[in-house]
């Protein structure tokens, strides 16, 4: 089996066709150590935080990859990993240690990024922002005489240093056509999407459907949990005018302040539908624009 330093080189696709191709040229009985620190200086046994929360997220997208891939597949690549974690406990418990709290921290943070839940923070008008310099990166790839060649345009995200947050890092420039492209559009889209909104949540409150209908991923019923619901719908019929005007209003404070005009924009939009509408791409960790545009591509729309 690879190592673990080369296994975190790679990402998706390209991670589970290195699993696959170890899996069938070694057997899973007698893996190979993920780390050799004999062969390493003392000063090389401790990776700064960032490259393990880089490893742990690069394994943890091929893993990903992979069981949708083949799920018994996975199995098999875990039990190697979990093989691996035993060794390495063997050799040196206290890196081990310092591996997996690193992880379990990131794993947390991951969660608070990504979550569409909303907090005062994240209405917050003035924010510091940072480039994760540490994270992945906008490449852009240019045809030449030698073939593609890719050029660094920059970290791929901003961080939001008042929730932690991550947003794409595009240029003022570009998020402020978006905003002012906002301005048009929302009156419209949003007016219609609120007024289908409200009535699909009157009608569940009305019905009570709240507390006799199946709920996704509840494993046992939960009063307490149905009641929240049903209050939290209760008050988004409550503030669906106030959203409406807020979203137009964030949108023209984006044209002056592109990334927090931005990021009120996104918190107004979960708060208010629990997902985004108009603008997927000023979400945290966005996947993909509103009109199609490629989301691998900086300043795209």
């Amino acid at each position: 089996m690879s190592s673990l330093s080369r296994l975190v080189s790679l990402q998706g696709p390209e991670l589970a066709s290195s699993l696959l191709a170890s899996l069938s040229s070694q057997p899973t009985a007698q893996p190979e150590p993920v780390l050799n620190l004999s062969q390493t200086t003392p000063k090389q046994n401790v990776s700064s935080s960032i490259n393990l929360h880089q490893s742990c997220e690069l394994i943890d997208a091929g893993l990903v990859y992979l069981t949708k891939l083949s799920p018994s597949l996975l199995n098999e690549c875990t039990n190697i990993r979990d093989a691996d974690l035993v060794y390495l406990t063997k050799l040196s418990p206290s890196l081990l240690n310092e591996c997996t709290n690193i992880r379990d921290a990131d794993l947390d943070s991951l969660s608070k990024r990504t979550s569409l839940t909303v907090s005062f923070e994240d209405f917050q008008l003035s924010n510091t922002w940072k480039p994760d310099v540490d994270g992945p990166r906008w490449i852009k790839w240019e045809a030449g005489d030698d073939g593609l060649k890719g050029v660094d345009e920059g970290p791929k995200y901003l961080i939001d240093m008042t929730t932690g947050r991550r947003y794409w890092n595009e240029s003022e420039e570009c998020v402020r056509l978006k905003c002012f492209l906002l301005t048009l559009f929302t009156p419209i889209y949003h007016l219609i999407a609120s007024v289908v909104d409200v009535f699909y949540r009157i009608v569940k409150l009305v019905s009570g459907s709240h507390f006799w209908m199946d709920k996704e991923g509840e494993k046992s019923y939960s009063l307490k949990g149905r009641l929240k619901d049903a209050g939290q719908d209760f008050l988004r019929v409550l503030t669906a005018p106030f959203a409406f005007i807020g979203l137009e209003l964030a949108a023209i404070y984006g044209i002056f302040n592109p990334y927090d005009g931005r990021k009120l924009y996104a918190s107004i939009e979960r708060a208010q539908y629990g997902t985004f509408i108009l603008a997927p791409c000023f979400q945290p960790d966005p996947k993909y624009h509103a009109l199609g545009g490629d989301p691998k591509q900086k300043n795209a729309i």
